[in-house]
């Protein structure tokens, strides 16, 4: 120890504390303690005291006789044998136990440059509130690299920038005291990445982050077993960070296409978020260093791509430009120097270095290696391919973009998310809109999330407590990994209770990638309704694609119906335990008495003009029946649907209705009948409203429907049933007046028991646990 340090306190007995986390990396770990021990001995020879405090996590005998017999170790040094099986939990015991005033962090298969601990330390001196890095980090094994270490000051990367990417690395030396305000997290469990993690969190107490010049680590990239790659493949986030809380949104009000509004107030006002946006979302254009080594022509190239494709054709045009200048250094390094004389008068004078680092040159790079290599030889620049630098991008869109849409709902405190495509009109749409407003209602903090580029005419409907955020437009542009981040990430900083994936496949696949983590601090739940069909009569759609990945991932599933839950059971396994069906609600309105179900002349058909809903055999029942009159309601979606659609204005018995707002809105009392027709469905909402209205139904036994039509409450149909079959049935209904009337007041019952608020509200209630 120097003699002149002061010894205060337990923990102030040394300068610095430098800390190596030992796992499984047997006789590696001599060669990394011997080169701990040049950073020590560097340190020592310049006035400085250190310790070394060697954290064994469960470590292999192999390990542990190596590093307990290692030259370097002393006396006073100290090894702590733990069992955390983890990095961070076994780097904060090491913090507990040490006794410098800084401490320097180790990972115990690197190899570091003698001066990185010294340089560290006079920089944090010198700095009171800075972190320091080392200046370089060289790639080895796997991979023979350089990256050299980012500055926020120096303007490599912002705040923005660790939403998405972390631009800083492991090695690190700060006060003591920062390690214990900030410890590192534990990962697992989704969680990885404890060094980002921690860098974000030092930020956001006000902590910057620097490098130390002329200083390097040696990274081992491990062929194979690498931590970084495990978390990297297995969608590994970081814990939900401080630092985002404080990303100012670009812009300063909440913008009216995110946060629930009043359309109609606000349609006539110009969405402050149409210039803000771009300018969150669109690659900065700032001139890189790197960017300028390009040549004209390829700087002109790339500036006529689209904004998003501008950052990586820079960061390849640089990646490829660096490759072949270090393939020409190594093809000249080869060559045999002719014989020259000089003169004795001549000074020698050394051949520049390529221009690839400002700060530190190629040739420095090639000198640390070939220092470093008389540890370790297998990192001689004559034994390794040539050197490539991998230079970080700044890409911030996505973190502004996140500021922009996390912002306006920041501190909320949610009971539960909704994940939807869009809200639109449909039965689904209406269902995820009565389930929001239902809990609004009981004073619960709800959000509702949509997720495609489309627009959502519905979201008015939504009750006026109900927070309602647009991912979907926002993030058209994006890759979907992208959306799936920025969608984990709102959610993790959030933190509701519940959050409700109801159709939404962005959504889903978020649920899939993302589940371990999310699953810490909230329940997942999912909604599916039926299985989808093909025309050959194959499942297709979400059930077949997520279904069974839900299965081990979600709380519960919710349904309309409890006939898809038992064929569930069948085709997958699933238990029935884990589904709640929360039949949708219907407001019954009391009959009059003297009319208590239709009796015109005509039949209704009303719904989505779509392949789903059968346009086609409609239209063969209508020709079938010429003599009955239709009332056809709904528009036509794709093409298909608009030929088809146009086909039925030809018809004298039809009379095409077109879109419909709501169905009070038609000619129920006209009619004697409702028809269904429909390839697949859960519980349709319109069965409800026509049995609300006092219309009779038939339908076919498909999905959920047969949970409401039966030989009870209205006429049901095979699932194949031809157009005969359903002209048949109309004819029966059309002669038997009495009957309609009896089913129809038995459906009427049904809903009133059934289908009431009170019943959907405790459903929804017990589904949630609320």
């Amino acid at each position: 120890m120097n003699e002149t340090t002061k010894q205060t306190s337990p923990q102030n007995r040394y300068d610095v504390s430098c800390l190596v986390t030992f796992h499984n990396e047997g006789y590696l770990a001599h060669r990394t303690l011997t080169s701990v021990g040049m950073c020590r001995d560097y340190a020592e020879k310049r006035g400085l005291s250190v310790e070394l405090v060697l954290v064994l996590d469960n470590a292999d005998p192999v390990t542990e006789s190596v590093v307990a017999g290692h030259f370097a170790m002393r006396k006073d040094d100290q090894i702590l044998h733990v069992n955390n099986r983890s990095l961070p939990l076994s780097r904060n015991d090491g913090i507990k136990a040490a006794r410098g005033k800084y401490i320097s962090v180790h990972d115990g298969d690197d190899y570091y440059s003698e001066n990185c601990v010294y340089g560290g330390i006079l920089r944090c001196r010198a700095e009171p509130g800075v972190i320091t890095h080392v200046n370089v980090h060289i790639g080895f094994e796997s991979e023979y690299y350089i990256y050299k270490v980012n500055e926020i000051r120096q303007g490599d990367y912002t705040k923005y920038d660790l939403v998405k990417q972390h631009p800083m690395i492991a090695q690190v030396i700060a006060l003591r005291q920062v390690f214990v305000q900030i410890p590192y997290q534990p990962t697992g469990n989704g969680f990885g990445y404890e060094d980002w993690h921690w860098n974000a969190e030092t930020i956001a107490a006000g902590y910057e982050h620097v490098t130390v010049p002329h200083t390097f680590v040696f990274y081992r990239r491990k062929k194979q077993g690498s931590m970084l790659a495990q978390q990297s493949s297995s969608k590994f986030l970081i814990r939900p960070s401080r630092l985002f809380d404080q990303l100012e949104s670009p812009v300063h009000e909440p913008p009216p296409s995110t946060l629930r509004d009043n359309p109609s107030e606000s349609a006539s006002q110009k969405p402050p978020t149409s210039v803000d946006r771009a300018e969150a979302t669109s690659p900065a254009r700032r001139k890189s260093r790197l960017y300028a080594f390009l040549k004209p022509p390829a700087k002109k190239l790339i500036s006529k791509l689209p904004d998003d494709l501008q950052p990586p054709a820079k960061a390849f045009a640089w990646s490829f430009l660096t490759l072949a200048r270090s393939v020409g250094e190594h093809v000249r390094s080869k060559r045999p120097t002719p014989a020259v004389p000089t003169s004795p008068a001549a000074p020698q004078t050394e051949k520049s270095a390529p221009e690839n680092f400002p700060s530190v040159s190629m040739a420095e790079c090639v000198a640390a290696l070939k220092k470093i290599s008389q540890l370790d030889s297998s990192l001689h620049p004559d034994v390794n391919p040539p050197l490539y630098e991998y230079r970080f991008v700044s890409d911030d869109r996505l973190g502004r973009l996140f500021a922009l849409l996390y912002n306006p709902v920041k501190g909320q405190r949610y009971d539960t998310v909704y994940l939807v495509p869009w809200l639109v009109a449909g039965g689904a749409d209406l269902m995820t809109i009565n389930f929001a407003n239902t809990l609004a209602g009981q004073g619960k903090k709800i959000l509702v999330i949509s997720t495609l580029p489309c627009s959502s005419p519905w979201r008015n409907r939504l009750a006026e407590n109900v927070d309602f955020v647009d991912i979907g437009n926002a993030a058209d542009g994006f890759s979907n990994e992208d959306k799936k981040l920025l969608l984990a990430r709102i959610l993790l900083q959030l933190q509701p209770k519940a959050v409700h994936c109801m159709l939404s496949q962005l959504g889903y696949e978020t649920f899939i990638d993302y589940a371990a983590a999310l699953k810490q601090y909230m329940k997942l739940y999912a909604t599916f309704y039926c299985d989808e069909k093909r025309k050959d009569g194959s499942d297709v759609g979400y059930t077949t694609l997520f279904f069974t990945a839900m299965l081990p991932i979600v709380s519960g599933i919710s349904t309309d119906n409890a006939v898809m839950p038992r064929v569930w059971h069948r085709k997958y396994g699933a238990p029935l335990t884990i589904f709640r069906t929360v039949y949708g609600h219907m407001d019954l309105t009391p009959s009059d008495g003297e009319n208590p179900f239709c009796s015109g002349k005509s039949v209704l058909w009303a719904g989505r003009f779509c392949q789903q809903k059968r346009p086609e055999l409609l239209l063969e029942i209508v020709k079938k029946m010429p003599e009955t009159h239709f009332f056809v309601y709904g528009e036509p979606y794709a093409e298909e649907d608009r030929h088809l659609y146009s086909s039925f204005k030809s018809l004298p018995n039809v009379t095409l209705g077109g879109k419909y707002s709501g169905f009070v809105s038609l000619p129920v009392k006209e009619c004697f009948c409702f028809l269904y027709t429909s390839a697949y469905d859960g519980l349709p909402n319109v069965l409800l409203e026509a049995a609300a209205a006092g219309l009779p139904t038939i339908a076919p036994d498909i999905g959920g429907i047969g949970d409401f039509i039966n030989d009870q409450t209205g006429w049901l149909v095979g699932q194949d049933a031809s157009a005969d079959d359903y002209a048949r049935a109309m004819e029966e209904m059309r002669s038997a007046p009495e009957l309609r009337r009896t089913k129809v007041l038995a459906a009427q019952n049904l809903l009133h028991v059934r289908h009431n608020e009170t019943a959907f509200k405790n459903s929804i209630l017990k589904f949630y646990g609320f």
